[in-house]
């Protein structure tokens, strides 16, 4: 399952819940609904849904520093967030399209769940993941 998928599986499932919950609430104690509290449940819910999102199955990248580089391959070392617990995980790739920390970041916490880091934060070892990276396919390998 895709990380966008799964993100918007939480988003609406939050909000679904946030509806059936707030409605009977509205109508036993006299609370007229008015539109623009759906608006207001929809952007709480929306913001609660992707909380439990990262919090339950996404990685929440604390800090990523790029640490050398040579022709072949740039390494660096993730910092990241699961639950509360905080791991360290080193990794490479290939970075002749010229990545640059920020945006390696941000490629890595909307393309990566937890689930598919699983196998190295649990018994080490490496895994290599594919993402897309404008129109190419950038191949970063994991190393705990």
């Amino acid at each position: 399952m895709s990380p966008k998928l799964l993100k918007n599986i939480y988003i609406t499932a939050t909000l679904s819940l946030s509806l059936l919950i707030f409605i009977p609430i509205s109508l036993n104690t006299g609370l007229e609904m008015k539109w623009w509290y759906t608006v207001i449940l929809f952007f709480i819910s929306s913001y609660i849904g992707k909380f439990l999102f990262v919090y339950f199955s996404g990685i929440n990248i604390f800090e990523l520093q790029f640490i050398e580089q040579s022709i072949f391959k740039q390494e660096f070392r993730m910092y990241i967030y699961l639950g509360i617990n905080k791991i360290i995980i080193d990794g490479e790739f290939n970075n002749t399209i010229g990545i640059k920390e920020n945006d390696l970041k941000l490629l890595i916490y909307n393309q990566t769940t937890r689930h598919m880091l699983d196998d190295i934060i649990k018994n080490g070892g490496q895994k290599e993941i594919k993402y897309n990276y404008q129109d190419t396919k950038l191949i970063v390998k994991f190393i705990k």
